[in-house]
């Protein structure tokens, strides 16, 4: 009973005190939770932040690769119209280099193409002046006549400015310091000709049997060296082996136009004759692939022909076309173009040298100096008629004339362009083949990647 009033006087007693003076009889120990409850809420604004950043930045790193990327292909475009310009002009002006080939007179080059290098460095020199003065030419007048034509320019255009017209924007267009070359970035451009290869296209046209032999010995000599053998020996997935002569074939009835197999080891006077058997014959192994019966659409079409594979295609795909007039250029060709003119040249196509290659590198070592050097260094007209004459007197060959002036040329009218625009770490392509003779121009491809 004590015990119970006891319990009432001390609750009576704390319920009289002040309520701001209610102090409980032993202090409490610290827990840390309000040092707690501060650091994770420190974390979270931290992570939230760190969040929004990284986003932020995220955008911030796409909006300069799309400003960089637009601006490349600006500079990619730039670098294909001023080579679709020099092409246009080539009409006009490979015809003085030509006849200066002719006439043994040794250049760096002897096309328009291969002597005026595309890059937008150089044309910046040439525009500050920078490449003039490098020889020696004081152009600082013109530097300073041309610096007063841009500012009149520009003190014209904000004369004639109207803010109020549509498109106005923030203010009158100024022109960059400088003139041409002042941008970021640079562009570079290589023209490459494909009268320099050896060409598909016009094969499955040709009427004649000796026509169409002759186009098939292109590929043939260009397939013959020794060093290829392992090409034609190897088996392929399904335990196939091709030779050279049916790989000919093979790549003759993907594009003609009819449906029975080309008798690979036909002579001249009949080869295109059939052999009473299918073209379909060779493609059993492979699913949904059958011979097109038309001409190729890409060089990369090539890899369904039977007996291409991808080791071939390294081997020999940079020296096939599917365009081009038919004829190699032997301005422009490349040492396994001209090895493949030389087996093609010769009467006797067993003939030894043909297959040493030893002999062939001499060969085509010596004219590589034969074009260099002037007529009295030993040199000659870089021509049809020098080619023979070299190979024939240099070389003490035979030559099968008629295949050998069916084949070379010193003309050239398709060409693969290849732009390239960078900005910083950007950078974007432009690939395009056309056809230009004279002031006409056709399109054949154009990608932008």
């Amino acid at each position: 009973m004590t015990h119970r009033k006891n319990n009432q006087n001390l609750f009576w007693r704390r319920l009289l005190v002040p309520s701001g003076s209610r102090v409980g009889s032993r202090r409490s120990q610290p827990t840390g939770v309000a040092l707690l409850s501060v650091m994770m809420g420190l974390a979270l604004m931290s992570s939230v932040v760190t969040d929004m950043s990284y986003n932020e930045m995220v955008r911030y790193k796409l909006a300069i690769y799309e400003r960089d990327s637009v601006k490349a292909e600006s500079l990619a475009h730039s670098g294909n119209n001023i080579a679709r310009l020099l092409l246009a002009a080539q009409g006009a002006i490979q015809p003085m280099l030509t006849q200066l080939a002719a006439a043994q007179v040794p250049l760096p080059a002897h096309t328009l193409w291969q002597l005026i290098p595309l890059e937008s460095d150089l044309l910046k020199g040439m525009t500050t002046g920078a490449l003039q003065s490098t020889f020696g030419m004081d152009v600082s007048e013109a530097l300073a006549n041309r610096a007063e034509t841009m500012a009149e320019a520009r003190a014209e255009i904000a004369d004639n400015f109207d803010p109020d017209a549509d498109g106005a924007g923030l203010g009158p267009f100024e022109p960059p310091e400088g003139g041409f070359g002042a941008f970021d970035g640079g562009f570079g451009v290589e023209i490459q000709d494909e009268e320099s290869k050896v060409s598909l296209r016009g094969w499955a046209n040709q009427l004649t049997p000796a026509a169409r032999y002759a186009y098939g010995q292109r590929l043939f000599g260009l397939f013959q060296p020794e060093k290829y053998d392992f090409l034609f020996l190897e088996r392929d997935n399904w335990g196939n082996r091709v030779t050279r002569q049916e790989l000919v074939a093979h790549i003759y009835d993907y594009i003609d136009s009819d449906e029975e197999a080309t008798e690979p080891s036909a002579d001249m006077a009949q080869w295109g004759r059939m052999n009473s058997g299918s073209e379909d014959g060779n493609y059993t192994s492979y699913e949904g692939i059958e011979p097109k019966n038309a001409y190729f659409d890409t060089l990369q079409e090539l890899r369904l022909v039977h007996g291409i594979s991808d080791a071939h295609m390294l081997a020999f795909g940079d020296s096939l076309t599917i365009y081009g007039e038919g004829k190699i250029n032997l301005l422009s060709a490349n040492n396994r173009a001209l090895e493949m003119l030389v087996r093609l040249c010769a009467m006797d196509l067993s003939d030894p040298s043909l297959q040493d290659p030893q002999w062939m590198g001499e060969t085509l070592s010596l004219w590589d100096e034969y074009r260099y050097l002037t007529p009295d260094e030993g040199g000659g007209p870089l021509s049809p008629t020098g080619f023979k004459s070299f190979l024939q007197d240099g070389r003490f060959m035979e030559l099968n004339n008629e295949l050998c002036d069916n084949t070379m040329t010193t003309e050239s009218k398709n060409f693969s362009v290849r732009s390239t625009g960078t900005v910083g770490d950007v950078s974007r392509t432009i690939t395009m083949v056309l056809r230009v003779h004279g002031a006409a121009e056709e399109i054949y491809f154009y990608n932008l990647e």
